[in-house]
């Protein structure tokens, strides 16, 4: 994963949130039963700009 305010490589991980449903994914009444996707949520800093990024 690149910066992207610089596009330099992300190689300094921040921490690490774990996982979580996407955010504005809001369900219907119909799809309560259903399974939700779980991402990683996970926060690096950019060792060239100082851009902390998801």
């Amino acid at each position: 994963m690149n910066c992207r305010g610089c596009g330099t490589p992300l190689v300094l991980p921040l921490i690490d949130l774990g996982t979580s449903p996407p955010s504005n994914a809001y369900l219907r009444a119909d799809q309560l039963e259903q399974a939700e996707p779980w991402l990683p949520l996970k926060v690096a800093v950019c060792q060239s700009c100082w851009l902390v990024q998801t």
